[in-house]
């Protein structure tokens, strides 16, 4: 919690277009309900864009299951901690009457293709911790995936996003994002990024949410070409019509998660 304070301290304010458009959002966040952090969501996303006859449709793509259960098949109390995080969609509801939780029961040892292992192995060493890693990896893009499923149909009943906006569970954004044409002006990208790590969030005109949402799974099982990087990122989206901003400052996302602040921390002071 200080870091996330110190964070948002050194932030420079945001600049944002005087004039501003309605807009229809569609934010989805996807993991494991025992590592959902929604305050800062509620706070720098639902909240901050809730006004100006504005939409905000939220999606929740969950798993019930902890981490402890998924690795060791022991089943948890999780009582606690869904009384804990229904206070939290409760304060959803004060801003927008459009929230729906998804269950989605997350893989637990997922296919992880060799070229992949031996990739990761080349560069990092001790194959056996980074399976592992990469088993983590794969089962965050599984559900992040799902996202772009509901999205369609949720079009169905409520017409064409202009928006779309994908959250881990685990990140905080640490201060308020309005819409990508307010955030990037006037040279709009399609996707926003946020420095260090691309999936675990982005805001995008609605036309890339295909591509952004599909391209993990298919970079790791369909292509073997992707050179000397231990996830997708950026890049992948060359050549695909999809123009990519990559910026900490206009898209300010951490993780919570404290196995990932060592390696954030230094991609944030690099």
């Amino acid at each position: 919690v200080e870091e996330y304070c110190a964070l948002r301290v050194l932030l420079p304010s945001m600049e944002t277009s005087p004039e501003h458009v309605p807009f229809k959002l569609a934010l989805c966040i996807s993991g494991r309900l025992d590592e959902l952090e929604l305050q800062t969501k509620i706070d720098n996303v639902i909240g901050a864009n809730s006004k100006e006859d504005n939409s905000i449709h939220v999606l929740l793509v969950l798993d019930t299951r902890s981490n402890h259960e998924l690795e060791t098949g022991e089943k948890d109390n999780m009582t606690e901690i869904i009384s804990r995080v229904s206070k939290n969609v409760s304060a959803i509801k004060s801003y927008t009457d459009h929230v729906i939780a998804y269950k989605f029961e997350q893989p637990e040892h997922p296919a992880v293709p060799d070229w992949y292992v031996r990739q990761v192995a080349a560069m990092k060493g001790n194959i056996t911790t980074h399976r592992t890693n990469m088993e983590h990896r794969i089962r965050r893009w599984a559900s992040a995936a799902q996202c772009y499923d509901h999205i369609l149909e949720r079009e169905v009943d409520v017409g064409r996003f202009d928006e779309v906006m994908f959250l881990q569970e685990a990140v905080a954004v640490l201060r308020p994002v309005r819409s990508i044409r307010e955030t990037v002006a006037p040279d709009t990208p399609d996707i926003l990024i946020s420095t260090c790590d691309p999936w675990k969030g982005a805001l995008m005109l609605r036309k890339a949410a295909k591509a952004y949402f599909h391209e993990p799974l298919k970079a790791v099982f369909m292509d073997q070409r992707h050179p000397r990087r231990p996830h997708p990122n950026q890049s992948r989206f060359e050549g695909k019509g999809v123009s990519v901003l990559s910026s900490f400052e206009k898209l300010p996302l951490v993780s919570m998660r404290p196995e990932d602040s060592d390696e954030e921390k230094a991609c944030l002071d690099s």
